[in-house]
């Protein structure tokens, strides 16, 4: 924010700030459905196809920019080898 004039404006940076912190308020509501997705993918003797995980993820999650943001993953950190990471 600044003051110009007597009179106090929001910078576009407080735009932004602003909406990000929107954003996230709404995606708190959605907290056990986001869950209920990476319970599913850290099941270790359960496989999911990506066809299935993106079925999942389109029946559960309504917002369409949510949801390509979860698609989106090139690879998902479950098929990365532990062992490959170091401390």
């Amino acid at each position: 924010m600044y003051r110009s004039g007597g009179k106090y404006t929001v910078t576009s940076l407080g735009k932004i700030a602003y909406g990000v912190l929107q954003r996230i308020a709404a995606l708190e509501k959605d907290y056990w459905k986001f869950v209920a997705i990476d319970a599913l993918e850290s099941v270790a003797n359960i496989q999911i196809s990506d066809e299935e995980r993106k079925k999942i993820i389109c029946s559960i999650i309504k917002d369409m920019q949510t949801r390509e943001i979860l698609l989106s993953a090139e690879q998902p950190l479950r098929d990365i080898d532990s062992q490959s990471i170091e401390a």
